[in-house]
């Protein structure tokens, strides 16, 4: 299709959407080129419209099967320009018009020969770089460290030593990088390494940016001001007295005034002192007292009288749809909620109404 639009200057199917475009694919033959641009050669046409065949066996079966059918067509062209240049020979005043830019066969040869050299000398070039960054890497990240003599030490025990003395030490911290996490222990002293990872007696390799270490320290017996939590979502306060070292303990309690979720109270009040670890307990508000009432059958009851059966429960009519049916118009064929379910009371009830049956 490329090859059509070049020679012709135009597309050779076209349409409103892509698929009428794709059905002309499918079901119609192009404009020949020819009919179109009259000086195009017979064979370049017969190569372009083989290569457009609505039926794929009839189409190149490869792309090099293409490339020799036009490899073959500029042969035969070159070769004709030769000939037509010989047959004018003995009148040098008649020579034969080409385009700058058509190459003789040498010249086609040569260039070709030089751009599969250059081709080679690319891919090789560039597998060489790929090859030489690939060792860059390897030693750099693996290799360097394979064959570089390790020397290498028994991992001491921390647990029971104070982190801050570790820390101090000049000794210790120049070997370890220590990476400390905080827990809350009302049982040991406050900073007291209570585990290592990796655990002590393990030989590791020493490392000019030192070993790293994980440490989990106690905080000890720590006094904390109670956070605020009144009004808040009951997921915001219990991250909150969490965060502050609290553990937390909800209750629920129906309330017409707050909203759901939201914390109505908190034991011990915000602005107490708590030992981290101790437990603060909030109440929680489940929202207001709701009343459910059994979903009545309407189908078959007129619109009004299905309205009043549903207002008689405690439920409210919705909206209502009109659909055609074959029974008689104004009667109820379906509803939004199926009859006998339990519903939360005072809910909306969509309705489906007969309009009668088809004319």
């Amino acid at each position: 299709i490329t090859m059509y639009e070049m020679l012709t200057g135009q597309k050779p199917y076209d349409g409103d959407s892509l698929v009428e475009v794709a059905v002309k694919h499918i079901n119609t033959e192009a404009v020949a080129p020819s009919a179109l641009v009259q000086d195009i050669p017979e064979e370049l046409e017969r190569i372009t419209l083989k290569a457009m065949n609505s039926d794929i066996n009839g189409r190149y079966q490869t792309a090099a099967e293409l490339l020799k059918a036009l490899d073959d067509f500029t042969r035969a062209q070159l070769s004709s320009e030769n000939d037509s240049k010989e047959k004018n020979f003995e009148n040098p005043g008649v020579v034969p018009i080409r385009s700058v830019s058509e190459l003789t066969r040498e010249k086609y040869l040569l260039s070709r020969r030089r751009s599969r050299r250059v081709s080679y000398m690319t891919g090789t070039l560039g597998a060489l770089l790929i090859c030489v960054g690939m060792f860059v890497f390897l030693w750099k990240f693996w290799l360097n460290d394979v064959f570089t003599p390790a020397e290498r030490m028994t991992l001491p025990e921390f647990v029971g030593y104070n982190v801050e003395a570790l820390k101090n030490n000049a000794e210790i911290s120049t070997l370890f990088n220590f990476n400390i996490t905080y827990v809350v222990n009302t049982e040991t002293d406050s900073g007291l390494v209570l585990a290592q990872d990796p655990s002590p007696g393990r030989s590791m390799m020493i490392t000019p940016d030192g070993i790293n270490v994980n440490l989990t320290v106690s905080t000890g017996k720590v006094s904390t001001s109670i956070p605020e939590t009144i009004g808040l979502d009951y997921r915001e306060a219990r991250d909150r007295l969490q965060q502050a070292g609290f553990l937390v303990d909800i209750q629920n309690e129906q309330s017409d005034v707050i909203n759901k979720d939201v914390v109505i109270s908190s034991s011990p009040a915000a602005g107490e002192m708590l030992t981290s670890g101790s437990t603060v307990h909030i109440t929680v508000s489940s929202g207001p007292y709701v009343n459910y009432v059994q979903m009545p059958n309407l189908i078959g009851l007129s619109e009004s009288a299905a309205v009043k059966k549903l207002e008689s429960v405690g439920l409210s009519f919705g909206i209502s749809e009109r659909l055609k049916s074959d029974v008689d118009a104004g009667t109820v064929i379906g509803q939004n909620v199926d009859a006998f379910t339990q519903v939360e009371e005072h809910s909306k009830i969509n309705l489906r109404i007969s309009t009668g049956p088809e004319k």
